[in-house]
């Protein structure tokens, strides 16, 4: 049986072809985590484990924006990442399958072009992807050049905020009379699972050299808006208008038809009309768009010693609209009154004050049903008392004794749900935060779109200061270990690298497949671990602007910086890389530790010393991997 690598595996197209090859080939998807196109020890390391016979690249820089304005990295990825897979299939006779763009023809043909013709791209991003042909053809004889056009399909698109053109058009339209929108250019819009199959159909077929395969016809992209309104049976009337000119002054090509001519020269054209396949799309995965079901999410709230900032995210949550869920609390070891404070609440003893909404007794009393660590462990057993009751008249409690950590307690809290409630979707939320109303409705949504979806986060805003986001989703550099959080509130459902558990939907049966949260990181870097072991497993991280908390950063470390919090982020930081990317490890180690004495040098500036021993003991513990609860005095 062959070997087949593929390169960009969990990406809109690249998710089709692996999910297409993996049930007749060999398949082997390869993420940005386990492969650096445009690093070549990265590639010989990667490859030479697996020795494939064939390797299909789907990994490209395609945003236009950014290709004008960071050219250089345009060329790495879409240039020297293709030479350097080609230097390794010639030194290991291997067939490159490399998919390139329309936008290496210049639009001045005006009828459409084939593999014949001559390429003469006109910006940045179309002269890199010419470059990596021209690299290809150059090194190889052996080599498969795919070029397509206006790819949309299920999976999640990283260059468009992980939606497709038509997701977003139809974001656009909705609940309008009339929309303006410009796409004067021609092309032919081209369904990923149609080009999924043409692809398998070519590789069976040992066919070499350059191959055009888009859909059947052409149109331009307001036809093709026209064109969804119309099978969408909306009433929306779009209206003509210019493009707006970019600061970059990007220049797009004004036709660029591709005719499949190779394709058809071989008899093996398969590709549909592009309204054809539109019609096939939207009938596929539009019609689930809106929940329709409501699968059942289990909400997981862990208290410890922080029972006010607990009951006001409790009210917050009782007032969602979404109408399947129930309230998992796992009482955390808290050394306080926490638990009595949070039944007094419960009964309506107790009334909550929020600049986010107004206190309401008409859920009062909420009934309680309480376990040990141990019982719910052994799946509970008391449901049947709170079955027939409304999401928001009822809560489950777990006890806990002690304090193990954050990941300890959710596991204890997850498993409970995976035995005794049978859901479909865990959500973790952190007990210092309010939630909109909407919230819930709005993370199912983006859930619900794709079944490789492990976790969604809300748009997570500053509780103190509302309308300034922290965070979206997050970013990892894997080679300096440099988190950042997306914070752009367009950003809906944007593919991500890591998210924050303070809001974060995990659907079960992903965690069936990898497992529950590692408790050996006790706080901090947990969610993180558990969402890069789900990007290896080729599942996708997505965030939703649409559902809006509110979060009071660092209450679960006492509401500030302070030392046991720069210790576990310090020591967590290098558990992660330890367990998980060793290959990256010396060059974190590097950029780390000229971090950490920057830091040093202001907490000493600052007189500073229970942060300074913090810092300074969270890496040797890291380095010694120790893991656990802190059982140094800081």
């Amino acid at each position: 049986m062959k070997k087949i690598a593929i390169i960009g595996a969990n990406g809109q197209l690249g998710s089709d072809i692996y999910l297409r090859l993996k049930e007749i080939y060999n398949a082997a998807p390869l993420l940005h985590e386990d492969i650096e196109i445009t690093q070549w020890d990265s590639v010989d390391l990667s490859l030479n484990k697996m020795h494939p016979d064939i390797i299909i690249n789907t990994a490209a820089y395609h945003d236009l924006n950014k290709c004008e304005k960071y050219p250089e990295k345009a060329f790495l990825v879409n240039g020297i990442g293709p030479r350097n897979l080609s230097i390794w299939c010639k030194e290991n006779d291997c067939i490159l399958v490399h998919i390139s763009t329309d936008y290496v023809f210049d639009g001045q043909k005006n009828k459409p072009y084939t593999e014949e013709d001559c390429t003469r791209p006109l910006n940045t991003y179309g002269i890199t992807k010419l470059a990596g042909e021209f690299y290809i053809s150059s090194i190889l004889e052996k080599y498969i050049i795919i070029r397509t056009a206006g790819l949309y399909g299920k999976h999640p698109c990283r260059g468009k905020r992980s939606k497709n053109f038509v997701e977003m058009f139809l974001e656009l339209i909705e609940n309008k009379e009339i929309v303006e929108f410009g796409g004067e250019e021609i092309c032919t819009q081209t369904f990923t699972e149609n080009l999924a199959e043409q692809i398998k159909l070519i590789v069976e077929t040992n066919e070499l050299g350059i191959f055009h395969a888009t859909s059947e016809g052409f149109c331009s992209w307001f036809e093709f808006g026209e064109e969804i309104i119309k099978q969408t049976n909306s009433t929306t009337k779009l209206v003509k208008k210019g493009r707006k000119e970019s600061a970059l002054n990007i220049i797009r090509p004004k036709y660029t038809v591709l005719e499949n001519k190779h394709l058809n020269d071989l008899g093996i054209n398969i590709m549909p009309g592009w309204k054809e396949a539109l019609n096939e799309y939207l009938e596929k995965f539009m019609s689930n768009a809106t929940i329709e079901s409501n699968p059942k999410v289990a909400i997981l709230i862990l208290n410890y010693n922080g029972w006010e900032d607990t009951i006001e995210c409790l009210e917050s949550v009782y007032k969602i609209t979404y109408p399947n869920w129930e309230v998992i609390l796992v009482e955390n070891g808290s050394e306080d009154d926490s638990v009595s404070r949070i039944k007094e609440w419960a009964a309506g003893k107790i009334q909550v004050e929020s600049k986010f909404f107004d206190y309401s007794d008409k859920n009062k009393p909420i009934k309680i049903i309480e376990y040990t660590g141990k019982e719910a462990e052994a799946g509970g057993g008391k449901e049947k008392e709170i079955a027939d009751l409304p999401s928001n008249k009822k809560i489950i409690i777990i006890k806990k004794e002690k304090n193990y950590g954050y990941a300890d307690g959710a596991n204890i809290g997850m498993r409970y749900a995976l035995k005794a409630l049978n859901s479909d979707y865990i959500l973790l939320l952190n007990n210092d935060t309010v939630v909109d109303k909407e919230f819930l409705g709005e993370l199912v949504k983006v859930g619900e779109r794709d079944e490789k979806i492990a976790a969604v986060q809300s748009a997570i805003y500053y509780y103190y200061d509302q309308n300034r986001i922290q965070s979206i989703g997050g970013k990892l550099n894997l080679l300096t270990g440099r988190e950042y959080n997306i914070t752009d509130a367009d950003e809906t459902a944007t593919n991500c690298d890591r998210l924050i558990g303070a809001a974060m939907l995990v659907r079960t049966s992903i965690i069936k497949k990898i497992g529950l949260l590692d408790n050996k990181y006790f706080l901090y870097m947990d969610e993180t671990d558990w969402c890069y072991r789900a990007k290896r497993r080729g599942f996708y991280l997505v965030g939703c602007s649409k559902s809006k908390v509110w979060h009071k950063i660092y209450s679960s470390s006492g509401g500030e910086v302070c030392a046991s919090l720069l210790y576990y982020w310090t020591r967590n930081k290098i558990l992660f890389y330890r367990k998980n990317c060793r290959y990256y490890l010396p060059s974190f180690l590097l950029f780390f530790t000229i971090n950490l004495i920057i830091q040093l040098g202001v907490r000493i500036l600052k007189r500073q010393p229970e942060l300074i021993k913090g810092i300074i003991y969270g890496f040797i513990d890291g380095i010694m991997g120790k893991k656990g609860m802190l059982t140094r005095h800081l």
